[in-house]
């Protein structure tokens, strides 16, 4: 992992990074002081006197993710594929591979899980969501648990000729009675059936489809070059959709879009939020204040939609012509 000591300058979010990893899909910010610093140190990690605490688990037990505890300093396990320790007095994340790891699965990993759980941790809230900016300005996102359709609802946007704001990730942030969001970075995360059904026809080429990570067969196209240097750009989000479970096929109604309760909204953004420590009171109460505000700002609604690629055009009809925050 060091085979890259020359630190490159990046932009996450509004976060300006050096980092020893090539981050391909993040824009450059030449000229600012970096906020965080990556670095990939050689040997093996000293993780004597850390407690580990809490871990993640898929639906049928696997360990996905563990975290570890030292005063002010974390550890992130990742899948046993990598260790990032996190050190908050410093600004400073070091990456240490457990095997052998191709530079494109470490980025993912950094950007799409340590660096959005560093970032929450210390106040700004961070949520699992994809976004789209409609032709009228409206910024929509979407959230909820995972395989309920986010990439591909952002996937169909595109499609339609709207833009991508984000996949997965957006940092939210409180002016006045309007919420803001950045992005982590703009891009697309395809399976092979969404390339297929939604890809080939929106001028995506093959070519432009870069492996996400060497565990999954999911492409993703990225919408920022590589060294392109762009300003950090935050949107009022105009409304937020939580996904439900799937409409059955069978069923007369195509789709269901229905407003949320305040309760309801607190929820789904509370399980959405990137969390580094789950049981620290001061780190989650962080979140709280803006958790409320998206309940209170925000209109929010729920939506269930039958999950059939013919019916996509519909679906996005119906999306653009809700009248969120009105019953």
């Amino acid at each position: 992992m060091n085979s890259h000591p020359q630190k490159t300058r990046y932009r996450i979010f509004d976060v300006c990074i050096d980092s020893e990893l090539p981050l391909p899909g993040l824009s450059s910010c030449d000229g600012v002081s970096p906020d965080w610093t990556i670095i990939c140190p050689q040997g093996t990690l000293d993780d004597s006197g850390y407690q580990w605490f809490h871990s993640w688990k898929s639906d049928d037990g696997q360990e996905l993710m563990s975290t570890a505890r030292l005063g002010d300093d974390y550890l992130l396990r990742i899948f046993d594929l990598a260790v990032f320790r996190i050190l908050f007095a410093e600004h400073r994340i070091e990456v240490y591979a457990l095997e052998e790891c191709p530079p494109s699965t470490m980025a993912h990993l950094l950007l799409d899980q340590v660096l959005p759980r560093a970032i929450c941790h210390e106040g700004r809230p961070v949520i699992h969501a994809s976004a789209v900016q409609l032709d009228d300005g409206r910024v929509i996102a979407f959230t909820g648990p995972s395989g309920r359709g986010k990439s591909t609802l952002a996937t169909a946007f595109h499609r339609a000729g709207h833009r991508v704001l984000a996949d997965d990730c957006l940092l939210l942030e409180l002016r006045g009675e309007k919420v803001c969001a950045y992005s982590a970075y703009p891009s697309l995360r395809l399976w092979s059936d969404s390339y297929s059904a939604l890809a080939e026809d929106s001028g995506i080429e093959q070519g432009q489809l870069s492996e996400m990570a060497h565990y999954t067969s999911k492409k993703q196209l990225l919408f920022i070059a590589d060294g392109q240097n762009t300003e950090a750009e935050t949107v009022v989000l105009s409304a937020l959709l939580l996904l439900e479970e799937p409409l059955e096929n069978s069923q007369q109604e195509i789709v269901k879009i229905w407003p949320a309760t305040g309760h309801a909204a607190m929820m789904a953004l509370i399980e959405a939020s990137f969390v580094l420590d789950v049981v620290s009171h001061e780190a989650v109460s962080r979140n709280f204040e803006m958790v409320g505000a998206v309940a209170q700002y925000v209109p929010v609604a729920r939506i269930a939609y039958q999950r059939d690629f013919n019916k996509l055009n519909y679906l996005l009809d119906m999306i653009t012509r809700f009248r969120f925050g009105l019953t």
